[in-house]
């Protein structure tokens, strides 16, 4: 394998693949996104980046919701007796059919806006095989 690197760059040198105003960074490297908008990096080795080594990303806004925690459960002697009647269980979906599920959009949006940029040698790496 080559020598390669990781620059963040503006929109403008990822468009032309310009690298006069990179600041580079050797690689191995994680870079952790912190900021919604757009991100730019290139590999500044020789034609790397004209070759299709480079990356763009958009973090989308999305605020993580906060968590509630529940409130203090109540002591031994104030809960309630459980219920006297036994409950039949209930049966799993039939064959061929999914449970609903709803995404955790907190998490989500957490994994977004700390993105490392693993994806990037991931990528390059992918080029080069």
């Amino acid at each position: 394998m080559g020598r390669h690197n990781v620059a963040e760059v503006s929109r403008t040198s990822f468009n032309s693949c310009s690298t006069t105003a990179a600041a580079n960074t050797t690689g191995p490297v994680t870079i952790r996104i912190r900021t919604t908008g757009e991100h730019y990096y290139i590999c500044t080795v020789g034609p790397h980046c004209l070759l299709g080594q480079k990356l763009a990303i958009n973090v989308s806004g999305g605020t993580a919701s906060p968590v509630s925690r529940p409130a203090t459960p109540p002591s031994a002697a104030s809960a309630p007796p459980p219920p006297s009647v036994a409950v039949p269980p209930v049966s799993g979906p039939s064959k061929g059919q999914l449970p609903a599920t709803q995404p955790n959009t907190a998490a989500t949006s957490a994994a977004l806006t700390s993105l490392p940029v693993t994806l990037f040698w991931v990528a390059l790496l992918a080029l080069l095989h």
